[in-house]
């Protein structure tokens, strides 16, 4: 097959933007929205105010995509501006952080819809309990380290399309679903209106968005790039938006509004509530749903760790790869205990917090990058493509004011969910300038060239 005949068109664009944002979010978060909320009213307010933030940054992120047409997402566009202490910043960011904790949240609601399914009455210490679900959730991630250590490439083709199936009937059956409770007699009561409490709930709903510029990562496989980006980024956005809103209502209709903020694993609540005899099957749907998400996101983040690290960005024994199967073992299980540890860092919540935070601190970053090309073109930079969409500069400045308001008040009214993105961040930033600025002192030492030269095996 051919590059050419290999590439994206529109719907099937389309398709892989809303198959990469329905996700293990929607079974996730609805109950961590409207616990930070406080109201259904202002729950539902909040989802629908991620659907319009995604859109603007969709049309952001469209212009980046065709005027810089390289793939690579966010790093491409940093390092085409020159910021390349900011690209590796944010690069060790995702290596080190937000994927791994993608893993852990993947893994601790694994355990919990798996409790649920099989119906265990767990003991009332909170530590077994905790040690049970830690339990669970990490012998998945070393079966999925193990599957993932060979190469079975048709088998996990024909796994994901299974997992994408249980996905989709799961949705399917929670919409269908009618069952009219009184949560909507009075939508806004008890609204929590402060600041860090909001950007927590649009944080964890945002979460559930993620994935939307997935075809600026391989915008070199996408064929007629300004006229496919434009039509799906937007397309499918607003159809996973009238999903999660469907899905959303569904609960809002079935559950008592206490019993969705205490649970992690609501969809199961919403099966108890409503499906009588076929309960069983929502839990088992959700659990085939994540281990699929699970191996996607081990998928993603060892290869991340493969393609820094063959580029000297990250230490070269990460790219070390097994002869037989292809499979890069150091990096996925780099990536599963990284997973391991960060998992015990806090609650659910609060690891989508730490992860969201990273992810829109770098998309500050980058659409300052946009703001710079649109308003000074400046000299010394590759040119920008002649077919660049060009919108408007408000895409670019709402944006902004919105991911300066999410970054900027969780610093300030929240920093312990900032603090550890911004010790990795400002971490990396120092091995920047220590191992890869060009007027680093290092660099000039030839007794450092020498060990790292053998340490690199140059």
């Amino acid at each position: 097959m051919t590059k050419l005949e290999n590439q994206m068109g529109r719907w099937g664009a389309v398709s892989y933007i809303v198959g990469n944002i329905v996700g293990s979010g929607i079974f996730i978060v609805p109950g961590i929205v409207l616990k930070n909320s406080g109201s259904v009213g202002l729950s539902l307010i909040i989802w629908l105010f991620s659907a319009f933030f995604a859109i603007v940054g969709a049309y952001c992120y469209i212009e980046l995509g065709t005027s810089i047409r390289k793939s690579g997402g966010d790093f491409a566009y940093l390092t085409h501006v020159r910021w390349n202490a900011i690209a590796f910043m944010f690069m060790m960011g995702a290596c080190i952080l937000t994927l791994p904790l993608t893993i852990a949240i993947q893994a601790e609601t694994f355990s919990e819809y798996f409790l649920q399914s099989l119906n265990i009455k767990i003991c009332s210490s909170e530590f077994l309990k905790l040690f049970l679900k830690k339990f669970i959730g990490y012998g998945l991630c070393w079966l999925l380290l193990f599957i993932n250590f060979f190469s079975l490439r048709t088998n996990a083709a024909r796994f994901q399309i299974i997992c994408s199936s249980a996905k989709l009937l799961a949705v399917c059956l929670i919409i269908g679903i009618e069952n009219i409770k009184t949560n909507f007699s009075q939508p806004f009561a008890n609204s929590n209106w402060e600041s860090s409490f909001i950007v927590n709930a649009l944080f964890a709903s945002l979460f559930s968005y993620d994935g939307w510029d997935i075809l600026n990562f391989g915008a070199e496989e996408v064929s007629n790039l300004k006229q496919t980006m434009s039509f799906a980024m937007p397309v499918g956005i607003i159809l996973v938006a009238f999903l999660y809103m469907a899905v959303n209502l569904a609960f809002f209709v079935v559950i008592p509004i206490e019993e969705i903020k205490d649970s992690a694993a609501i969809a199961t609540i919403f099966a108890k509530h409503s499906m009588g005899i076929i309960e069983p099957l929502i839990p088992i749907l959700v659990c085939v749903m994540l281990i699929g998400s699970l191996n996607s996101t081990l998928f993603v983040a060892s290869r991340y760790m493969l393609a820094a690290a063959s580029k000297r960005q990250l230490p070269t024994f990460l790219f070390c790869t097994n002869y037989l199967h292809d499979s890069p073992r150091v990096a996925l299980l780099f990536q599963v205990i990284l997973a391991i540890c960060f998992s015990f860092l806090n609650s659910l919540d609060k690891l989508i917090s730490y992860v969201s935070f990273v992810v829109w601190a770098q998309r500050l970053f980058t659409i300052c990058a946009l703001i710079r090309i649109k308003l000074f073109n400046p000299k010394g930079l590759p040119p920008i493509n002649s077919e660049a969409i060009k919108n408007s500069l408000l895409f670019p400045f709402i944006f902004l004011i919105i991911a300066l308001f999410l970054v900027g008040n969780t610093i300030f009214k929240d920093f312990s969910t900032s603090a550890i993105g911004l010790c990795i961040l400002g971490f990396a930033l120092i091995l920047y300038f220590l191992f890869l600025w060009e007027r680093s002192p290092l660099l000039k030492s030839k007794k450092y060239l020498r060990i790292s030269n053998k340490i690199n095996g140059r």
